[in-house]
């Protein structure tokens, strides 16, 4: 009952941890995106937050796109 009205995120390059390394099936030190991502809900500034949400990609089986609205 309470939609995502906004959202701020990262992505950054990182090497992967032991843990994820093991996860995602790739050595640890292994390229990965790390995409961290905070949602609001409510279109006031800040809106109240509802997700943290940290996710690593495999880099080389994940391609970032984007659009930008300008104005």
């Amino acid at each position: 009952g309470h939609p995502v009205q906004q959202a701020e995120q990262t992505v950054g390059a990182a090497a992967a941890s032991v843990e994820s390394a093991a996860l995602l099936d790739i050595a640890p030190g292994a390229p990965v995106l790390l995409f961290k991502r905070r949602s609001f809900t409510g279109t006031e500034e800040p809106g109240t937050p509802i997700e943290y949400a940290i996710s690593t990609y495999r880099s080389d089986r994940y391609q970032v796109s984007m659009r930008l609205a300008l104005g």
